[in-house]
């Protein structure tokens, strides 16, 4: 009689990369100056692509925490009138963020939905604005460059997401839907409090415990016969 037992796969890692396009613009503002001062307007392009590392470890085979460094393109000029001038800036530069999330793999076989959440752990905003000012009362432009950065300022920001992960050998790809809430802030620019995103994720996957190990125990029964004279 033979008895075999399994091992679950308890441990494994992911490195890889994900990309996505974001559905909106990630920057807005709610200043528009200072009436019968001057007047502030401001224009913010939609980013054209999310770019970035990632890295997750699967506990037995359901649970993936993921940790993600994703960078986005900041582009957006300002308009700003007064009695004397008019200014143009224009800014760009980039957007980096660190969320990290709880998700849960159901079912099993090499295509399987999953869900979850967290947070941005860290996040950074900084660009180079070129500010153009042209003079009503004399013939003069000026120009100037500054940069300017801005970090940490709209914490707490929680994430929802959810997508499906197609699994074969070591190749795991992850489409998703994510949502992101940022809390507000009185600076501006600021980022939109609600951000939408469709991401996929390519990784490959390290095994460290293997599934497919087992332990056989063996049990030989002996039989003793006897005979009667």
């Amino acid at each position: 009689m033979a008895t075999v037992t399994c091992g679950q796969q308890r441990l494994s890692f992911e490195f890889g990369l994900r990309a996505g396009v974001p559905t909106q613009t990630i920057l807005e503002s709610d200043f528009i100056g200072i009436p019968g001062a001057f007047t502030v307007q401001q224009v913010f392009k939609k980013p054209s692509f999310t770019l970035g590392p990632t890295f997750a470890a699967v506990l037995y085979d359901r649970i993936v925490v993921q940790l993600d460094a994703l960078y986005k393109p900041v582009r957006f000029s300002t308009n700003e009138t007064t009695p004397v001038a008019s200014i143009r800036r224009i800014s760009q530069g980039g957007s980096w963020e660190f969320p990290l999330l709880f998700d849960y793999r159901f079912l099993r076989g090499p295509v399987r939905p999953y869900a979850g959440g967290g947070s941005i752990v860290g996040q950074t905003l900084s660009a180079t604005m070129e500010s153009r000012a042209t003079f009503s009362n004399i013939a003069r432009v000026d120009r100037t460059y500054s940069q300017f950065q801005i970090f940490d300022n709209q914490f707490p920001a929680y994430i929802t997401n959810a997508g499906l992960e197609w699994n074969r050998s070591r190749i795991v790809i992850r489409p998703e839907l994510r949502y992101t809430r940022w809390d507000d802030s009185k600076q501006n620019p600021k980022r939109r409090r609600d951000q939408v995103e469709f991401l996929i994720g390519f990784s490959v996957r390290l095994l460290n415990r293997s599934a497919d190990h087992c332990a056989v125990a063996e049990v030989t029964l002996i039989g003793i016969t006897a005979t009667s004279p």
